[in-house]
């Protein structure tokens, strides 16, 4: 989430991680609502209830904003052939809503061809500008498992001098918004999407990056999620009906 000068990241998955909570209980006890929790969960939100977050951290004992929302100095934008530089992360959460067969990507990548189509990123750390210009190359892996062959593609960046500052939070999201974006495109331009992006040492601080078809990661977890939650709830009922 950018505000500002700042990318805004919620700790709220770890927290609960960590004491063992699940959603379904947290918005039950604590009154507050389950897409609150979510969308503070995959860091997916745009505002943020200053009464909602007084609840959340009282209930969860915690004292400090810092301890549940991150503030990261980076922004990080893409190139608009019209309109110039625009938030990455608007464009991507534009191209998830439309589907890549409605999303203009003209717009956005030179060079439209298969070999080597290129985008261009203004990442801002700390007010320092870095101008970066992002492809790819297709690669393929060897499923052992599954005697199958896995489509990928290897990210590769024309200056990685930013690699050095921006913060761990803020280079998670950027990978996972170029795989999307690529993946995007490349599923368009080939009718398949690839599961998996390798990308250069300087930014393999979490293994790769990995996604199921066109389906981020935070959806098919929210899904899990849902579905344990749904049991529980049954579950509940069942016994309180017991009593």
């Amino acid at each position: 989430m950018y505000r500002g000068d700042y990318m805004i990241f919620s700790k709220l998955a770890t927290i609960m991680e960590e004491k063992g909570i699940k959603p379904y209980p947290l918005s039950r006890e604590s009154k507050l609502s389950r897409t609150f929790i979510d969308s503070l969960m995959s860091n997916d939100f745009e505002r943020l209830s200053s009464k909602s977050l007084n609840t959340l951290c009282h209930y969860l004992g915690i004292t400090s904003l810092n301890d549940l929302l991150i503030f990261e100095p980076v922004e990080i934008y893409i190139n608009n052939k019209k309109e110039g530089h625009i938030e990455l992360e608007k464009i991507v959460y534009e191209l998830r809503s439309k589907g890549n067969i409605d999303f203009d990507f003209s717009l956005y990548v030179n060079d439209l061809n298969i070999d080597k189509p290129k985008i261009e990123l203004l990442i801002e750390i700390e007010k320092i500008k870095y101008y970066v210009d992002v492809t790819y190359k297709l690669i393929q892996e060897e499923d052992k498992f599954h005697d199958s062959v896995l489509l990928g593609f290897e990210v590769i960046f024309n200056d990685l001098s930013f690699s050095e500052n921006i913060p761990v939070n803020s280079l998670k999201h950027l990978k996972g918004w170029i795989f999307h974006f690529f993946a995007s495109y490349i599923g368009k331009t080939f009718d398949t999407y690839p599961i998996f992006a390798r990308y250069p040492n300087e930014l393999e601080n979490d293994d790769k990056y990995q996604v199921q078809s066109n389906i981020s990661i935070s959806e098919e977890l929210k899904k899990i999620s849902e579905k344990q939650d749904a049991y529980f709830e049954l579950l509940i009922r069942y016994l309180d009906s017991k009593k």
